[in-house]
């Protein structure tokens, strides 16, 4: 609202930092363009934006952008912008004003048969919008025997009574807004009566046929369209609209103004200097190009007597004064990433009352500066074009501000935002977080013991994410099992290191995207003893040749076995005679 006080909120600009390390209290807002008066402050921490001391005036500026800039940090900073359009409402501030302080006129006496006719038009303007600038007219002042009345409307002033010669009126016309409460002016008309002219002996001429006049839209209340005028200058004139029911509520002809020496006295002196020749076309309310851009106005002319008519035409050029507006404040579209480059995306659709309205439509802004790169506008269509291809793994959503605004200074804008959702494709392959994973597994360990865990990452996201281990190769005697949503590999059959002692596993990774995209790691797996397990040959059964009449102490063979301890050797059966011993520190079997 205008007029308001000092520190009254506005709106709270919020902001998200998705970065892990930033904290709400180190965002820093500031109102970085669009406020060179100081009419707004900002809450550097909260983003609460506030009025100031200056007096804000809907006459003067009806809306003010606001460009709040924020920052994460003074050191390595990141930014970003967003505008705010502040829409000033209306108060009422201002009050009715007339276009004369007082008006004069004077008038031929009028008989019984003109009772009921105009007398003058007087007219105010308000500077306040709708209801607040909406004005009605009363008598209030010199009209005790009700000799006149006034349209509430239109401030057209008539008479009721017969009127001689000589007599002199003052009344007092009041315009009251309807605001709340409603302001209100008043003025004083003085109309002299005078006795009605010697008829001509030649007739009223226009001096031509009909006319064409052309004025702004914007040109205010009161002010002249035109001068229609006839050849005869020796009988006082006067001028009336009397065709065009539109047009004799937005234009007006003044009667004439007698100064203010008026008297009884002017009846006598047609010729003091006036000039009865010509009558001025004005404005009675404001025009609207959008509304009505040609009127067709009948005027007549008399002498008191005698009449004549023209036809006046006016045509109401079209001026800058609506604003384009967006067909929607918010437009919603998602652009897959594999979008080539320089696809038309959408079309912003703006609407401008003015007749010559010429648009133009920029990208004025963005979130994340880094989308004003990926963005392009038509200027003259409003066709949004992708200049780059997007990628969901660098940013999900874009939101644009995008600007239209007319070629005619000063210039009228809008604003609308673009939210672009990216949709994610497969196109980025899973990746293990590492090329070769090393584990131990103890022989001893039942099926479903647990040995390492491998995993790997995908960019991609939903169904494109969703990953799938397998064991692809290596896994002799199909030992182990793998999960396939988690990547836990673990023991499926009893481990027998006598068997195998060492695993070279590889692991497969694949996504569930369309086609889905795949990679391996090699997992390398060792097995041993525990700590607990009794000691375990190498070997089941042993087999060695040996000469009959064999030296003592001949080489026969080597037994080994595994443990987690210091092992000694014994021959515990089959050697009844003592034909063989063995080493009890290397397993060496001799004769």
């Amino acid at each position: 609202m205008e007029n308001s006080p000092k520190d009254l909120s506005v709106i709270r600009i919020q902001a998200q930092d998705p970065d892990f390390t930033a904290m709400p209290g180190r965002l820093s807002y500031r109102i970085s363009a669009g406020n060179p008066q100081n009419f707004f402050s900002i809450n550097s921490k909260t983003g609460l934006i506030t009025t100031t001391s200056r007096k804000l005036d809907r006459e003067q500026q009806a809306e003010h952008f606001l460009e709040v800039t924020v920052m994460d940090s003074p050191v390595m900073s990141r930014l970003s912008t967003v505008w705010v359009i502040v829409h000033i409402q209306d108060e009422n501030d201002n009050a009715p004003t007339f276009t004369e302080s007082v008006y004069w006129i004077s008038l031929p006496e009028r008989d019984r048969n003109k009772r009921g006719d105009p007398v003058y038009r007087v007219f105010a303007s308000d500077l306040d919008l709708d209801t607040n600038g909406n004005i009605t007219y009363s008598i209030v002042g010199g009209n005790d025997d009700e000799k006149f009345s006034i349209d509430p409307l239109t401030a057209m002033v008539s008479s009721h009574k017969m009127v001689t010669a000589g007599s002199y009126d003052i009344i007092t016309i009041k315009a009251l807004d309807g605001g709340s409460p409603p302001l209100w002016s008043t003025v004083k008309l003085h109309i002299v009566w005078v006795r009605k002219p010697v008829p001509s002996l030649l007739p009223l001429v226009f001096s031509q046929r009909y006319y064409n006049f052309s004025i702004p839209e914007a040109t205010a209340v009161g002010q002249p369209v035109g001068l229609v005028s006839v050849r005869q200058t020796d009988t006082p004139l006067w001028f009336d609209i009397i065709g065009g029911r539109a047009a004799r509520e937005v234009f007006y002809i003044p009667k004439y103004i007698c100064g203010r020496n008026c008297s009884s006295e002017a009846e006598v002196n047609y010729n003091s200097g006036f000039d009865f020749q010509q009558g001025t076309v004005v404005i009675a309310r404001p025009l609207d190009a959008e509304d009505q851009s040609l009127y067709n106005l009948t005027v007549m002319v008399t002498d008191g007597t005698n009449t004549a008519n023209t036809q006046v035409f006016i045509r109401v050029l079209d001026s800058n004064d609506n604003p384009p507006v967006f067909s929607q404040p918010t437009y919603d579209i998602s652009v897959s990433e594999d979008m080539p480059a320089d696809t038309e995306l959408l079309r912003v659709r703006a609407l401008d009352g003015d007749e010559r309205a010429r648009l133009s439509y920029t990208i004025h802004s963005s979130v994340d500066p880094a989308s004003m790169r990926l963005f392009r506008i038509n200027p003259g269509t409003g066709v949004v074009y992708n200049a780059d291809r997007l990628d969901y793994e660098a940013r999900t959503q874009h939101i644009l501000t995008i600007m239209v605004k007319d070629q005619e200074f000063p210039f009228n804008r809008d604003l609308c935002r673009i939210l672009v959702a990216v949709e994610d494709i497969n196109d980025n392959v899973p990746y293990f977080s590492r090329t070769v994973y090393d584990a131990v597994a103890y022989e001893s360990s039942p099926p479903g013991s647990p040995v390492l865990q491998v995993s790997a990452l995908d960019r991609d996201n939903g169904p494109n994410g969703l990953l799938q281990y397998s064991i692809e190769a290596g896994n002799t005697g199909a030992v182990f099992a793998i999960d396939a949503a988690t990547g836990v590999i673990s023991v499926a059959r009893d481990l027998d290191l006598s068997s195998v002692g060492y695993y070279i596993i590889t692991v497969r990774v694949t996504d569930s995207g369309t086609p889905p995209l795949t990679a391996t790691a090699t997992a390398r797996v060792s097995l041993t003893l525990s700590d607990s397990s009794q000691p375990k040959f190498s070997q089941r059964e042993y087999q060695a040749e040996v000469m009959e009449n064999s030296a003592t102490g001949r080489y026969v063979t080597l037994v080994s076995a595994l443990s987690r301890s210091a092992l000694v050797y014994d021959i515990t059966a089959g050697n009844h005679e003592r034909q063989f011993a063995i080493n009890r520190h290397t397993g060496v079997i001799t004769t």
